[in-house]
C-alpha cells in the first residue's frame, strides 16, 4: 500500500523545474499570441505598451531663489510682480495664451493677460505686475487653451 502513495512517477519527480514549467509557459504564450492576433483592442493595447511614443507636454513653474525655493511673487514698489516660466516640449512652433489672476484674501481679484510664441525646447518667463494687496494672496497662472493651471500662495510681497 506504501508504494501507491506517490502518484507523480519517479522521471516527473527529478526533471528540473524548468521542464516541468515550460508547458504552461508555452500554453500562456500561444493564448497571448493567439489574443493579439484575433482581438483588435488587445492588438493595440499591446503596441501601446511596448512601444514608446513621444509626450508633449507643456511645463511651467515658479522661479527660484538661491536656496531651491520658488519664487512666486515680488515686491515691486507698490506693486507685486507674479513671474512664471513656460518650458515647450511640444512638437512645433505654438502661440500660448497666459492668464495670472490675483486674488486677495481682503479685496477684488486681478487679472492680466498675454501671449506667447514658443518653439520646441524653447523656455520663456512671462512676467504681470499687479497693485500690491494689503495681505497674502492666491496666485494663479492658467494656459487656457491647454487647460493647464498653476497655483501658489503670494506672502513675500504683502505690506
Amino acid at each position: 500500500m506504501e508504494e501507491h502513495a506517490s502518484r507523480t512517477s519517479d522521471a516527473d519527480a527529478s526533471a528540473p523545474w524548468y521542464l516541468r514549467a515550460l508547458p504552461v509557459t508555452v500554453l500562456l504564450a500561444a493564448l497571448v499570441a493567439a489574443a493579439t492576433l484575433l482581438i483588435p483592442g488587445f492588438r493595440d493595447e499591446v503596441a501601446r505598451s511596448t512601444t514608446r511614443d513621444s509626450q508633449p507636454f507643456i511645463e511651467m513653474f515658479f522661479p527660484q531663489d538661491r536656496t531651491g525655493a520658488p519664487v512666486v511673487c515680488t515686491r515691486d514698489g507698490e506693486n507685486v510682480r507674479v513671474r512664471v516660466v513656460i518650458s515647450s516640449h511640444l512638437e512645433r512652433r505654438t502661440w500660448l495664451g497666459v492668464r495670472t489672476s490675483l486674488l486677495p484674501a481682503n479685496g477684488p481679484a486681478a487679472e492680466r493677460t498675454g501671449s506667447i510664441l514658443l518653439s520646441p525646447g524653447e523656455t520663456a518667463m512671462v512676467s504681470h505686475s499687479f497693485r500690491r494687496p494689503d495681505g497674502a494672496s492666491t496666485v494663479t497662472v492658467r494656459l487656457p487653451a491647454r487647460g493647464q493651471r498653476l497655483h501658489a500662495r503670494c506672502t513675500g510681497a504683502v505690506r
